[in-house]
């Protein structure tokens, strides 16, 4: 039945109609279908009233020669909230009963709609539907008031929700959940329709396990000894996310209970957005897994087939082991243990070695009959797609999606690469019906900047002569660039030497050299790394000479993380980058890692690695390898490239710093003296000034004196010392030092990285006490504790800064709304406070408790972040509220809010040494009546009512008299420690400490900045603004201790302590003649 209201455009005049087929209209089951034209395709409509919008399904789009869709893509939802997204929208002229309307479709999976169209009701706002003897017609719409004929036009998003109403239900046949609908596919190669089709095919592809799997894993061990591992303890935040895991694991299928005597241990590794993954280490089941060997394709086969294709697809498959079941007898092999139980695999896990290899045999087995009828080319898990033609490309497409979608396999959408007609595969690019090797191959060699010196020509000789017995007449070609090695031969890189540079190069990345990667050669991969990079080799021994030939060649810079690894962590860093990068090559064969590295194979075998490594050796699992340690000496191919960057920013450095010398005066005046007469201990070489023959140090042009001591400093954000030092092993500076304290003083890390030093700055400034109770209360929220069966789970405490008289309110929440109605409460029985001190909690930073304390006409001082001494007073009660609470429930601390009174009572009752007098006493000027003691103080009743006057005016008296001699005490021993603090003006830039250290955030910059002084608001504190866009709060309240002054950069005129050209020019050189 419709809502009242819902039909408000349909007039209806007579009930009775039969279904009518044949008509541009009929009604069946109540619902109202009508005949329209998009274009010249006809379409059948149904007309939904309910419905906010219209709809098109995509098989009805296909018909309209797919016209481009717009970008914006809805999520609609229905009764029941039935979901389902939207491809895309139209706008369209559409044809109704002779009547033309503009009408905008949004376009629809076909099987998630059950009729051509829907007209909702975005049409009928403007035409009306007519529905009368016998007849349902569209009308032009006659103006009305009726403010329901009238629909408010919005701007949608992804994020709206259009509300389906009555008959829009009946239209969805199914609903998918969409987790991303806009990804980006890298079409733009792409004719609008192509690209329009494509998308749609994308955005409808639905990955359902309708078929059962061919093939199923297989363990088979070395022997029938069990491989079991007791579980490793890990902490209690990530035994929840363990829990999490195998909670979703158990639910899915995944897993099963288990009581196998195999067992392995678990490790949490963590991903790179800062959530953690389960994974098992399965490195000890690995050693007794007699591989499965997959046989991988001749290359040769592979690039036969895609010789002559025009146009290619290619697909990444996501790694789904999970759609591979485990055979029965082989799941007691793969049970794991963690702190809380055993479980076992039903289907293929990650990190057993043989995981990948079964993993390519379903892939290959899901495709077999494609590849045989040369729709597609499959290599491991990528797929290829080869066509004559972008239409070809289109319809083979459509087929592998369809069984790739009924097998339940996930695609990597962003790497896939649709119709193209130049790809890369396996070191070949394809192209135009040809193929030729990759450049990526040799780039690493073909890069191979020119030597500079002595040290950098070694490490390429080392790379060259490590395959000189493939390289005809190698002695001879590389003799003009070995003589240069020779102890009293100077430098000199002229043409000769460029001419054997150049030809060693070129017969590196050449045939017999260089060979084609073969799936069945003994095959190695060699690696090196230094803090400034890393470097790589993959040879395959040739079965005719015997002999490793290099396959590819990989050099890559380390970044500036990675600058900071231990020296083993970059060798194994070097290890897996060469993995990634060959992993096509080397993921189903035994092979051979040879590193100068002794220490990988042992930490590898390690029963706890670090987290870093652990990830790498979760990787490492994968793939079927023997280690191999080679000295240094023996690596030197690999050492060049791992090098190779660092030489390449040198010798970018060396073209700078000769530019810059040719633009500076001072220099350039030298030069003009050195061209024709010594000057000085100056001298040119390699077209640059250098000064000091035995030290070789280059004469730094004033333009860049700041950028070589920046660079030099930000190699560890060394000491003034220590920096200018590391400068001056290659540079010469004029007056050096305080030009390094200026770039240090203006270091934007160094700011806010380091601590302050010295003495703390800071004066004890001890808060005003007033001379009777009641009136300056300190405030706090004392937890979280554990919550009780009352829900209570925080502490709300109070305390009186005269009498130290304390109140404690259990309470179950830390909001703004919960401190007001304790304060009412509180105020019901002693009246407001004039001032109220806090923390900059959320509760006493919210706008309800500003204006509590503005009506209630109280101070409210908030403490400046991350300074707890400024609420000393409530912090030191915490302190022994903690102590007495743990104490007395040590058995139940569920408990602990039973004991919240008696806690009160006792600290309410004991004198502190602030003020020598209970806090009761100086609140009523009595001793507290306590249990142990009614029956005797009962009868002194009497006499202490008639001395409570006077003896209560003594006691504040006394106490306010040893208040101040603490005070005066506290200040002295805290002020001896520190110096007074430094004064900011309003308007200076600063740099704020970071007072909040969580998880990870330990080696996080110890400062913030910048920030501008707003108000000075006396004792040190300071409210200060954030300038520009970085971390940090907007606005905060802090003290001088826990600032920095904001120091301007480094000026190319600073210190200069550069003679003027005039005087070089009127200077006597070492030959006596005078310019």
């Amino acid at each position: 039945e419709c809502k009242e209201g819902a039909r408000k455009h349909i007039k209806v005049e007579n009930n009775s109609f039969n279904s009518m087929s044949d008509v541009p209209w009929y009604i069946d089951s109540g619902l109202i279908y009508k005949q329209i034209l998009i274009g010249d395709i006809s379409v059948n409509a149904m007309v939904d009233t309910g419905a906010d919008l219209s709809l098109l399904r995509y098989d009805t789009f296909a018909k309209l020669n797919y016209p481009q869709l717009s970008g914006v893509k809805k999520r609609l939802i229905g009764i029941k909230d039935t979901e389902l997204t939207t491809l895309g929208s139209i706008t369209r002229e559409i044809n109704i009963d002779s009547l033309k309307v503009e009408a905008t479709f949004h376009i629809v999976r076909s099987n998630d709609l059950r009729y051509q169209a829907v007209l909702g009701n975005d049409i009928l706002k403007v035409v009306d539907l007519e529905v009368s003897d016998g007849s349902a017609t569209f009308k032009k719409k006659q103006k009305t008031n009726d403010e329901q004929n009238t629909m408010k036009e919005e701007v949608l998003n992804e994020e709206d929700s259009i509300l389906f109403k009555e008959f829009t239900s009946l239209c969805l046949q199914k609903v998918l959940t969409v987790e991303k609908s806009d990804i980006d596919l890298n079409l733009s190669h792409l004719s609008v329709e192509k690209n329009a089709i494509v998308t749609a095919m994308v955005n409808q592809y639905s990955p359902v396990k309708n078929f059962q799997s061919p093939v199923e894993m297989k363990i088979i061990l070395s022997d029938d000894i069990p491989v079991y591992q007791s579980p490793r303890r890990v902490s209690y935040a990530d035994q929840r996310v363990i829990d999490e895991q195998i909670s979703s694991w158990l639910k899915d299928g995944i897993i099963r209970q288990s009581n196998s005597e195999y067992a392995s241990p678990v490790v949490l590794v963590s991903k790179k957005d800062g959530t953690k993954r389960l994974c098992c280490d399965f490195r000890k089941l690995n050693e007794k897994i007699t591989r499965d060997n997959f046989p991988m394709p001749l290359i040769d086969d592979v690039l036969e087939r895609l010789q002559g294709s025009a146009v290619f697809t290619t697909l990444d498959l996501m790694n789904g082991f999970f759609h591979v079941p485990v055979e029965s007898n082989s799941k007691k092999y793969t049970s794991f243990v963690t702190y809380s139980g055993q479980y076992e695999f039903n289907f293929v896990p990650f990190g057993i070695s043989n995981s990948p290899a079964v993993f390519c045999r379903y892939i290959s087995a899901i495709f077999r009959d494609l590849v045989q009828k040369g729709i597609i080319v499959v290599y491991m898990d990528d797929i290829i797609i080869p066509a004559q033609d972008e239409k070809e490309g289109i319809d083979k497409l459509k087929i592998v999606l369809s069984r790739a979608e009924n097998y339940g396999l996930k695609v990597r959408w962003q790497k896939c690469q649709f119709l193209m007609k130049k790809i890369t595969f396996l070191g070949y690019v394809i192209e135009g019906g040809g193929i030729k090797p990759s450049e990526d191959k040799v780039k690493a060699v073909k890069m191979f900047p020119i030597p500079r010196d002595k040290k950098s020509l070694q490490r390429f000789l080392g790379l060259t002569s490590y395959f000189r017995r493939f390289i005809e007449g190698y002695a001879v070609v590389a003799r003009p660039l070995s003589n240069l090695l020779r102890k009293d031969e100077a430098f000199r890189f002229d043409q000769e030497q460029q001419l054997a540079f150049q030809q060693l190069k070129s017969a590196l990345t050449k045939a017999p050299i260089l060979k084609l990667y073969n799936p069945t050669a003994e095959t190695e991969i060699h690696t090196d790394a230094s803090k400034h990079g890393y470097g790589g080799v993959l040879l395959q021994k040739d079965p005719d000479d015997q002999q490793f030939h290099p396959i590819q060649f990989m050099s890559r810079k380390t970044r500036p993380e990675e600058e900071k690894y231990h020296s083993y962590e970059l060798e194994v860093l070097a290890i897996i980058e060469a993995l990634k990068k060959w992993r096509i090559y080397v993921i189903d064969k035994k092979f051979k890692i040879v590193s100068d590295c002794n220490a990988f194979a042992l930490t590898m075998k390690k029963k706890d690695v670090p987290l870093r490594v652990s990830r790498w050796a979760m990787y490492l699992q994968d793939f079927n390898y023997i280690i191999e340690h080679r000295p240094a000496t023996k690596m030197k191919h690999v050492d060049a490239l791992s090098r190779m960057t660092a030489m390449l920013l040198e010798d970018s450095l060396r073209f700078r710093l000769k530019e810059a010398q040719q633009s500076d005066d001072w220099l350039r005046a030298i030069s003009t003296i050195l061209d024709n007469n010594p000057y000085e201990d100056f001298y040119i070489k390699n077209g640059i000034v250098h000064k000091d023959p035995n030290k070789e140090l280059v004469v730094v042009p004033q333009a860049m004196e700041e950028e070589i001591i920046r660079t030099a400093h930000c190699q560890g954000h060394w000491s003034t010392r220590k920096t200018q030092d590391y400068v001056e092993k290659s540079f010469y500076i004029p007056q050096i030092g305080p030009k390094v304290a200026k770039v240090i003083k203006s270091c934007i890390e160094c700011i806010i990285g380091e601590a302050k030093s010295g003495k703390r700055e800071g004066l004890l400034s001890p808060i005003d006490k007033d001379d009777k109770p009641l009136m300056t209360y300190h405030l706090d929220h004392l937890g979280p504790m554990e919550t009780t069966h009352k829900q209570y789970n925080h502490l709300f405490v109070v305390v009186d800064a005269f009498s130290k008289f304390v109140w404690l309110y259990p309470t179950k929440s830390t909001d703004a709304t919960s401190v007001i109605e304790r304060l009412e409460k509180q105020a019901a029985i002693f009246g407001n406070p004039q001032r109220i001190i806090t923390d900059r909690g959320t509760a006493f930073t919210a706008k309800s408790f500003e204006e509590y304390c503005s009506k209630e006409g109280i101070q409210h001082l908030l403490i400046a972040t991350g300074v707890p001494r400024g609420n000393g007073q409530v912090e030191r009660i915490n302190r022994i509220i903690i102590s007495l609470l743990t104490k007395l429930c040590h058995n139940n601390s569920e408990n602990w809010y039973k004991h919240v009174d008696r806690v009160q009572r006792l600290i309410n009752n004991t004198p502190p040494r602030s003020t020598g007098v209970a806090p009761f006493k100086i609140i009523t000027g009595l001793d507290m009546r306590i249990p142990e003691d009614i029956g005797f103080r009962r009868l002194l009743d009497e006499e202490l009512l008639k001395e409570l006057e006077a003896e209560r005016e003594s006691v504040r008296n006394k106490a306010k008299e040893n208040i101040s001699k603490i005070q005066e005490e506290n200040r002295r021993t805290f002020n001896s420690k520190r110096k007074q603090e430094t004064e900011y003006k309003i308007g200076d830039l600063v740099a704020i400490k970071r007072t909040q250290f969580g998880p990870g955030l330990k080696i996080k910059a110890k400062f913030l900045g910048p920030y501008s002084v707003k108000k000075k608001l006396g004792h040190g504190r300071y409210d200060v603004e954030k300038v520009g866009d970085h971390e940090g709060p907007h606005k905060t309240t802090t003290i001088a201790e826990f600032m920095k002054s904001w120091t301007p950069s480094f000026g190319s005129n600073d210190c200069s302590g550069r003679p003027n050209v005039g005087d070089v020019h009127g200077r006597t050189t070492r030959s006596g003649q005078t310019y």
